[in-house]
Order: structure tokens, then C-alpha cells, then sequence
């Protein structure tokens, strides 16, 4: 059957109004009688998840089944975030930096280990993918200049956890944050294969740095992305 091109106009124009919704409700769920996060919106509670969805969407009954959907897949791990001793929403801003660092899935637990070697010592985090959504720049080369940007995303200036998630987490970097790998790394860069070079003293790091530098320049650097503690 051929779909008249005003009804699908129509459904695109709803589609896009729902969106729009979508989007407004998220920065502001109180509008919608939803409770709000400490951070303000409900960035890193949105559940990444496979949804079975009316045609077009309606956004808030999609916004209800993400936040329904996250609930139901993490109520049994709150306590382990209680017994570590952060809140829920430190679980996931952690668990969303770990989201956008990590490309191989055993990496996730060690990552997470990492920041949190760094924050009970008191480090900044220097966590590339926190500058990289405050300044809009996701997926984007950073500058050293971008590195300055006066965000309190911005976790080479300001120590701690950022205020919110940048991204929604999945299940599997909740879990590596609830269930780090016990380590004593504090550094590591991206090693251009989806890996990371992992390192425990800043010497060592500043090796793998040009490790990875010199790799590049030969053609087999692939990524640019900077590192953790640099």
C-alpha cells in the first residue's frame, strides 16, 4: 500500500513535535510531576534499552518507560552504592564517565577502578569525555585550550565527581562501578584499538603517553583521544 505523502508529512511533523517533548520533559521533569535529579535533568537516568514503541512515539510514556525500565534493572544494586558510600546519582555520573571512556567491555571495571583510585586520593579525575559535553564537542578532538573551559564539568579544573551524568549509562558500566577492578592504577591512555594503556605513577604514564604518540606518527595510532590524568 502507497502512503500518501500528506499523511507522512503529518507523522513527521508529530514525530518531531514529540521529540521536542521529549526533550523539554527530560530538562525539566518537574513540568511533568517527575522527580528531579540533583544535577536538574534526567540526563543518566534515561535506561538505554531495546523498547517496544507506539507509531510515532509519545514522549512522555517513552520518558516513564526509560525511567521505569532503569528502576527495574538496578533497584537490587542501590544498596551496593549505599555500602560504597555514594548516592545513586554519584553511581550513575560515575558510571556515565566510565560509559564514555571505555570501547572494550573488559575495560569497564578497571576504568572504573581507576577513577576511584583517584578520587580517594584526592586527585582530579581528568576525565576528557566530562569537558567533551560541556562543551558540546562528544565525539570531538579537545584542545588543550577546551581543557581550561570554566564548567564545573570540567574535571581538570574542578575536583570530585561533575554535578550530573554526561550521557545515559548502560547496565554494564553501572555494574563496573559497583563492581570495580581491585587495582592500583592511576593513569591511562587510549592505545589507538579500542584499548587503553594502564599505568600506576606518572612516569609510567608519561612513557605510555609517548608510546602512543610515536605509534600514531607511524600510522598506527588510530584514535586522538587524550587520557586520564595527564
Amino acid at each position: 500500500e502507497v502512503v500518501p505523502e500528506a499523511v507522512t508529512e503529518a507523522v513527521s511533523e508529530e514525530a518531531s513535535r514529540e521529540r521536542a517533548r521529549f526533550i523539554a520533559m527530560a530538562r525539566d521533569p518537574a513540568s511533568v510531576g517527575l522527580a528531579v535529579p540533583p544535577s536538574g535533568t534526567l540526563e543518566g537516568y534515561l535506561f538505554p534499552d531495546t523498547y517496544l514503541l507506539d507509531d510515532p512515539p509519545r514522549a512522555e510514556p517513552v520518558l516513564r518507560a526509560l525511567l521505569d525500565n532503569l528502576a527495574a534493572q538496578t533497584d537490587s544494586l542501590r544498596p551496593l552504592a549505599a555500602a560504597a558510600g555514594f548516592s545513586w546519582h554519584q553511581v550513575l555520573t560515575l558510571a556515565s564517565i566510565v560509559e564514555g571512556e571505555a570501547r572494550v567491555a573488559e575495560e569497564r571495571p578497571r576504568i572504573a577502578g581507576v577513577y576511584l583510585n583517584r578520587l580517594r586520593r584526592g586527585m582530579l579525575l581528568q576525565a576528557d569525555p566530562t569537558v567533551a559535553y560541556a562543551l558540546h564537542k562528544v565525539g570531538k578532538p579537545l584542545t588543550r585550550e577546551d581543557l581550561e573551559v570554566d564548567s564545573p564539568y570540567n574535571t581538570y579544573r574542578y575536583p570530585g565527581l561533575p554535578p550530573g551524568p554526561i550521557n545515559n549509562p548502560g547496565l554494564a558500566a553501572i555494574r563496573a562501578v559497583l563492581h570495580p577492578e581491585s587495582h592500583d592504577w592511576l593513569y591511562f591512555v587510549h592505545a589507538g584499538d579500542g584499548h587503553h594503556r594502564f599505568s600506576r605513577t606518572l612516569r609510567e604514564h608519561q612513557a605510555a603517553v609517548r608510546a602512543t604518540r610515536a605509534a600514531r606518527r607511524a600510522g598506527r595510532g588510530g584514535s586522538r583521544r587524550r587520557r586520564a590524568g595527564s
